[in-house]
Formats: structure tokens, C-alpha cells, sequence
């Protein structure tokens, strides 16, 4: 979601300052084997489908009356079907904000969705399926050095748990919570969070550490859906 900085020069080439997209994930293993996986959502001709009752989704042909139990849901800006790649997810949800980023603006991607629907995955991936936040380090550097500039980024990650925020890239981060502040300016108002650490980076292995390290510190517990869903909202 690019957001134009106070000295931000007029943005070129971008669509639309905020954009939503839908990735449906693939179905686990493990539902297969208990036999608890219904293809209630589906992708076609533009929408998304989704059936409201215990039952597949059957898609016909774009004019066709839906089923009774499904509704459609038009308008998103990008949809993302089982079959969709890392890569895939990159260009349709997360290129565009950084390009954004190297024309002088602020940009977010967030990943919103119940436990057990793919975020972490889509967001940060593996070494193998590197996901959201290494593909745009990896695009930001490569593009910045493509048209010369000399840049340097900074990284911070911090966590919000229980109401507390913590800075995941200290040691002792979890025994002290820092405080939000708004900084105003002449022309905008920013939010800082007070003490918040940063951590230098010059390449995606450098970006791909400070994840690690940071979602090692995370705090984890089990949860019905997934033994391994944070608890927590962390930003990187």
C-alpha cells in the first residue's frame, strides 16, 4: 500500500494506492488424511467463490446462475490460486510497493487471515520458496543498483503481543515494552516507536538473517489449527 512521503515527488506509474489480493492455499496433507478438507473457496472469471454451506464449490461458465449456497466476490486486485508461486505472489501483491518505495514513497504489505491460512508462509517462506519480505529485499536491491543509486536500508522487527511491543532484534528485547510516539511535522505526521533497533542490510542473506533471528524470539503456543501459529503480529 504505497502511501506518498511529505517529500515524496508525484508518483508515476502506479495503479491504485491501495491494492487487496486473495491467495487461496493449497490443501495440507493433513486434512487429507482426516478427511476434514472441502473446497469451499474457488477462483475463476475474475472472482472469488465461496460456498457459505458444508459443500464444494462447482464453478460453470461465467454467465451461468450460481448454485444456491455460493456467493461471488468481485473487484479484488489480484487473485491467487493454489497453483500460484511464491514469485507469482511477489508480482501481483508486492512488486508494484516497492517500485513504489524507489520513486520516494512509503509502502506496507500485510498479510491478513486466520490462523493456519498461509501468512507466514506467503510473507516469509524458506530459503527454497523465499517469501514476500525476502522477494521485495531482493528486488530493491537489485533495482537500486541497476540505476546506480546509493542507498542504505535499515531493518527493524518488532513484535506486538498481549497489547506490548517488543524489538525482536536484541536480546533481552521481550523484557521491556516500547512505546508508540507521533512525530509532527510540517507537512505530515509520522509514528515512531521509541527505541526500536536497526540493524544494517545490504543484500536479501542480510534480510533473510534478521528474519531467523528475529522469528526465533517470537513468541509461539499451539493452537487447534496449527502447532505453530504465532501468537503475536510482527513487522518487519
Amino acid at each position: 500500500m504505497p502511501r506518498r512521503a511529505a517529500s515524496a515527488p508525484p508518483p508515476k506509474g502506479l495503479t491504485r494506492p491501495v491494492k487487496v489480493c486473495v491467495r487461496v492455499r493449497p490443501v495440507l496433507e493433513r486434512e487429507v488424511e482426516h478427511g476434514t478438507y472441502h473446497g469451499c473457496i474457488a477462483i475463476a472469471h475474475e472472482r472469488v467463490y465461496i460456498s457459505t454451506e458444508d459443500k464444494p464449490v462447482l464453478i460453470g461458465s461465467k454467465d451461468d446462475p450460481l448454485p444456491e449456497g455460493i456467493r461471488a466476490y468481485p473487484g479484488f486486485d489480484g487473485l491467487l490460486d493454489q497453483d500460484a508461486s511464491q514469485e507469482d505472489v511477489f508480482q501481483s501483491a508486492g512488486k508494484e510497493a516497492v517500485d513504489g518505495v524507489l520513486l520516494g514513497l512509503n509502502a506496507a504489505i500485510m498479510a491478513y487471515g486466520q490462523t493456519s491460512t498461509g501468512k507466514t508462509h506467503t510473507m516469509v517462506g524458506d530459503r527454497t520458496r523465499p517469501g514476500l519480505c525476502l522477494k521485495a529485499a531482493g528486488h530493491l536491491f537489485s533495482e537500486a543498483a541497476l540505476c546506480g543509486s546509493q542507498i542504505e536500508v535499515q531493518a527493524s522487527f518488532l513484535q506486538l503481543y498481549l497489547n506490548h511491543i517488543t524489538d525482536l532484534l536484541v536480546a533481552d528485547g521481550h523484557e521491556r515494552s516500547l512505546k508508540l510516539r507521533e512525530v509532527v511535522g510540517e507537512e505530515a505526521t509520522d509514528t515512531k516507536v521509541e527505541g526500536l533497533s536497526e540493524r544494517l542490510v545490504q543484500s536479501m542473506d542480510d534480510v533473510a538473517a534478521v528474519l531467523e533471528e528475529g522469528n526465533r524470539r517470537r513468541q509461539q503456543a499451539c493452537t487447534a489449527l496449527n502447532a505453530s501459529s504465532s501468537r503475536s503480529h510482527a513487522v518487519l
